[in-house]
């Protein structure tokens, strides 16, 4: 029984180094792989920059035609259309009876003012509601379908060569398309189709009843996925709850703002070394204090915390990583192994009771268990606040702030202790220092 033990505890910690080792290495080192270089956590982390120029720009709508509920929708849509085309720190909201706001930093890729104008619709295409008539004239009323129809837009890879942008329409929109198309059958007609973003025709070319394919319209074909990605978002624009108006220049203005990379300016490096020369201060004073079982068990956590908080916020795409929120970063590390040092003290101080090591691991445990608990989930609950309520840095270092929480508690109340008593099983010793440390440093 005590082989098995053992050999379920080698096999554990096994376990927790590999992971260890998989979360440093996939989160510091970029893996090449078959079809090119994969870079790391750490490299997909997006790094505020130097401050740089802020788009903003104002369209108009016709208030007579739409709610404020109606004008937030929009807002909510063009900022994450406009956010997949590439723009970032975007931002859009109403402003006043009959306006929405627009709010941009300039993209790495070069992109300038004049695109970002067209994109939502100051050139006429995209300006107006989508609708699809069977007639070219704009002042036509044919209308068979509009925006309200509209499912969803997507695109469509097909055989490797073609981007499809494909219109999906709800039961209402197929069931019109379907009684038009029998009513044409019984006259005798075949119906040719145009789609229109307000006053503006958006093909000169008919669509016919072969782009249509189970009720769902396959509007273009394209040889990239760029051109395919434009046409796309200028049909998400006219599908808004909310008819844009057009602009003219002096309703853009220039404001100072950040825009986001993946590489460190030197701040950056700077405060992130800061953060390691905190760990390694805290590691260094664990080892001291408490001997080489805890200061391994507090070593494999934060190897697999720091790496595995990293993932995470590279997947969160509204959290950057602004010189604020690598200094919450540093707090929070710093936090971790304040709850994991003071466990460990809380165990200590059990021992110079007299009591013997499986009851000072418990009775440490559960001295350490509420407090831990409870400023976790305050902190877990201000950092969800935070990340709910507001935007750019207070709503990354409030995200930071939950995360870390979470994981601190987890890590520090569960992974840590199993990690230490994990080692004092497989290697027992009587070595007073190796599992309390010198009782000289505690002093």
């Amino acid at each position: 029984m005590k082989r098995q033990k053992k050999w379920a505890t080698i096999t554990g910690l096994a376990v927790v180094a590999v992971i260890a080792l998989a979360a440093i290495l996939f989160a510091f080192v970029p893996i090449k792989g078959k079809n090119g270089t994969y870079t790391s956590f750490f490299g997909a982390q997006k790094y505020s920059s130097d401050v740089t120029e802020k788009m903003v720009v104002t369209y108009t709508y016709n208030e007579d035609i739409a709610t404020i509920a109606d004008a937030k929708a929009a807002c909510k849509k063009i900022q994450n259309c406009v956010a997949e085309r590439g723009y970032v720190s975007c931002t859009a909201s109403p402003v006043g009876a009959n306006k929405i706001e627009l709010s941009v930093a300039k993209p790495q890729t070069g992109a300038d003012l004049q695109e970002l104008i067209t994109l939502v619709g100051a050139s006429g295409i995209g300006v107006g509601s989508f609708e699809i008539k069977t007639s070219s004239t704009a002042t036509d009323e044919s209308i068979i379908i509009g925006s309200k129809h509209v499912k969803s837009i997507a695109i469509s890879q097909t055989y490797g060569y073609y981007y499809t942008v494909v219109v999906k329409f709800n039961d209402k929109g197929k069931a019109l398309l379907q009684a038009a198309e029998a009513a044409a059958t019984e006259e005798g007609k075949t119906l040719s189709y145009y789609m229109f973003f307000g006053s503006s025709v958006a093909n000169s070319d008919a669509l016919t009843s072969d782009n249509f394919v189970n009720g769902d319209l396959y509007a273009g074909s394209f040889t990239n996925d760029t051109a395919a990605k434009q046409y796309k978002f200028i049909m998400e624009m006219g599908c808004l709850p909310v008819a844009l108006e057009s602009i003219t220049l002096s309703d853009i203005t220039f404001e100072n703002s950040t825009s986001l990379t993946t590489k460190l300016n030197s701040t950056q490096i700077a405060l992130w070394v800061f953060v390691l020369c905190v760990l390694a201060a805290y590691l260094i004073l664990i080892a001291l204090r408490h001997g080489a079982y805890a200061y391994i068990s507090a070593f494999l956590s934060n190897a697999i915390v720091i790496p595995l908080a990293l993932l995470l916020f590279s997947a969160m795409d509204f959290v950057e990583l602004y010189s604020s929120s690598i200094i919450v970063f540093g707090l929070m590390t710093a936090l971790f192994n304040t709850f994991i040092l003071q466990m460990f003290e809380k165990m200590r101080a059990q021992k110079k009771l007299g009591k013997d090591i499986e009851m000072c691991i418990d009775s440490g445990f559960i001295k350490i268990l509420m407090t831990v608990i409870s400023v976790s989930c305050l902190l877990s609950l201000a950092g969800l606040i935070c990340a709910v309520s507001f935007g750019g840095a207070i709503q990354s270092a409030g995200a930071i702030i939950c995360v870390f929480a979470v994981l601190s508690a987890l890590a520090s109340l569960l992974l840590t202790k199993w990690l230490f008593v994990a080692l004092l099983k497989l290697f027992p010793t009587t070595k007073s220092t190796l599992v309390w440390g010198d009782e000289n440093n505690a002093k």
